[in-house]
């Protein structure tokens, strides 16, 4: 996946989440090939997004979450990317993913080769 390729996943994320203006997440599923956010309007509801980070490298974020504002999913550069860099030693080739949750005054961060979404609203 090339960085334009990247972007434009994000994009497709954070549009959808302002359509939508809130949304809960959770981990569905982590492993070694894939780590998978799902996410709905309420925890009953049927699944709208799922986002999918292929060949993670490092993960550091709550299980469950909310997204109620702003950019949701942002690709992390330069002097944070360089801390983040020195803190865990990312391999090259990965994307540094930073996601804005609520009620936390700390973001998330992903580390993955790839990234991709199903939209299914």
């Amino acid at each position: 996946m090339n960085n334009e390729d990247c972007i434009k996943v994000i994009n497709k994320i954070n549009n959808c989440l302002k359509e939508n203006q809130w949304m809960d997440f959770e981990i569905c599923r982590m492993n070694e090939g894939q780590i998978i956010l799902s996410g709905k309007l309420d925890e009953l509801d049927e699944e709208i997004i799922e986002i999918s980070f292929v060949q993670p490298f490092m993960v550091s974020c709550l299980m469950k979450f909310s997204y109620d504002d702003g950019d949701f999913i942002s690709l992390v550069d330069g002097e944070e990317a360089i801390g983040i860099n020195r803190n865990y030693k990312v391999e090259q080739g990965n994307y540094i993913f930073k996601l804005s949750i609520d009620d936390n005054d700390k973001s998330c961060f992903i580390i993955a080769k790839e990234i991709d979404v199903n939209i299914t609203n």
